[in-house]
């Protein structure tokens, strides 16, 4: 019982933790950042459409670093006065699949 007790209280500690580094970096909105993602067989070129406040957050405010790091792109944000990490997801999109067909050798 006290094993489980234990475990109960680090879970709730680091939730808590975890809620803080969102609450101490973050607002409760979502910035949207739109890209234009172009190229050919062997180049690409992602450029910024547009970035602007869309809604709350509803992403999670526990796992504000992606410690998977999947895809074949990366976002990172960092703080600017420490430099420390704050944000990282890891995404692929459809361009490395059309880079892959015979419309993609230009």
């Amino acid at each position: 019982m006290k094993r489980h007790l234990l475990l109960i209280t680090l879970f709730l500690s680091a939730a808590v933790v975890a809620e803080a580094q969102y609450t101490k970096y973050f607002l409760d909105k979502t910035m949207r950042v739109d890209l234009y993602h172009t190229g050919t067989k062997g180049q690409e070129t992602i450029s910024l459409d547009r970035a602007y406040e869309e809604g709350t957050w509803s992403g999670t405010r526990s796992q504000l670093l992606d410690p998977l790091n999947l895809g074949e792109y990366l976002v990172r944000v960092y703080d600017l006065a420490s430099s420390q990490a704050i944000y990282s997801r890891g995404y692929s999109t459809y361009f490395n699949e059309w880079q892959t067909t015979d419309e993609a050798i230009a």
